[in-house]
């Protein structure tokens, strides 16, 4: 009796569910299976590489064709891997999730991308997380990824996503970037990537700080809380608040950043109280390195360039990244308008 009534295919494996049959493609050969066999090979299949448990397994498996407890599951799948080959059925304490044998594995090189444990093989599109789980994702799935890993743990708003993939990776809208995240989030795991900060980052490693930051003309030393300005001859002390909240700004590279988003970015021992109270901080911030230094609006606060080429006729100032500042409003050169008051 068929489980389904349909043709399954993934990984180099095509699953007639009707009769059982499974061909192997890249053996140009075919073998017999039995229907618990085939119930459990069709699940592995609709997962496309996702790793499934033995409860998860046992419970997506039609009724009459499951062992009598979940533990069973395992033998099922040893004998599944005698037939089909066990480079196809890998396991982990995860589960067991398929793959192909003849996908190329990402390997270390130029064209491989990493991030902690995560490795991106550019050539093939493929991605390793983990110990030998290659998973193939779509084009776009791969270019937000690719920005992400680029990142370094540093949180990516949804339009800097965007405007950063290729054209043809591109989804509709700029909205549709949820989309894509959402679609890999169930590809790798809803904890691999984190919402937070203004955007979206990875999981990982704790990103490696080094001793300065610069962006804008301003030069931050975390090791004494002064930032060197560009044009000054001198440093300008900073208390710690204000280091934590100047690294945000600099983190952000000219992309406004809110009361919240601010907060959110610096140590638990030097957050505000709230990110109302992140205002005065900001304030003081102002002070100190310049008020031209420092813009402000209804999107929040964000790093420019008072060096930077004048701005144009009917501009105050132009701003570092894709915000100008025109007749008291701060506007994207991608066409978001928003009042600002400096």
């Amino acid at each position: 009796m068929p489980v389904l009534d349909v043709p399954l295919c993934y990984a180099g494996v095509e699953l007639q569910t009707s009769t059982g049959l499974a061909r192997l493609h890249a053996e140009s050969s075919a073998v017999m299976l039995s229907g618990q066999q085939v119930a459990v090979l069709a699940v592995l299949i609709t997962a496309r590489g996702a790793p499934l448990s033995r409860e998860a397994i046992w419970a997506a498996m039609p009724r009459g064709y499951r062992p009598p407890t979940a533990a069973q599951i395992g033998v099922v799948i040893a004998n599944i891997r005698k037939k089909i080959g066990a480079a196809r059925i890998l396991t982990s304490a995860d589960g067991w999730w398929m793959r192909d044998p003849i996908a190329p594995d990402p390997i270390d090189g130029t064209d491989v991308l990493s991030f902690g444990d995560l490795r991106l093989d550019v050539e093939h599109r493929y991605v390793l997380d983990g110990p030998a789980r290659p998973i193939r994702l779509g084009p776009q799935e791969f270019a937000v990824l690719r920005v992400l890993v680029d990142a370094r743990g540093v949180p990516r708003s949804r339009s800097r996503i965007w405007s950063s993939l290729p054209p043809d990776d591109r989804p509709a809208t700029i909205a549709a970037v949820g989309v894509v995240i959402h679609h890999l989030r169930e590809r790798l795991g809803r904890n691999r990537i984190v919402t937070g900060g203004g955007g979206w980052r990875l999981a990982g490693p704790a990103r490696p700080r080094p001793g300065a930051a610069e962006w804008a003309g301003v030069r931050l030393e975390r090791t004494t809380s002064e930032a060197w300005l560009a044009g000054r001859n001198a440093p300008v002390k900073l208390s710690p608040q204000q280091a934590e909240a100047l690294q945000v700004l600099i983190d952000a590279q000219g992309e406004p950043r809110s009361g919240a988003q601010v907060r959110d970015g610096m140590s638990v021992r030097a957050r505000p109280k709230d990110a109302v109270a992140v205002g005065s901080v900001i304030s003081r911030l102002r002070r100190k390195v310049g008020r031209d230094r420092v813009a402000t609006g209804s999107a929040g606060w964000w790093l420019t360039d008072p060096t930077e080429a004048p701005a144009p006729p009917g501009c105050s100032f132009a701003a570092v990244g894709d915000w100008i500042r025109i007749d008291g409003r701060a506007e994207s050169t991608c066409g978001a308008v928003q009042s600002a008051s400096r």
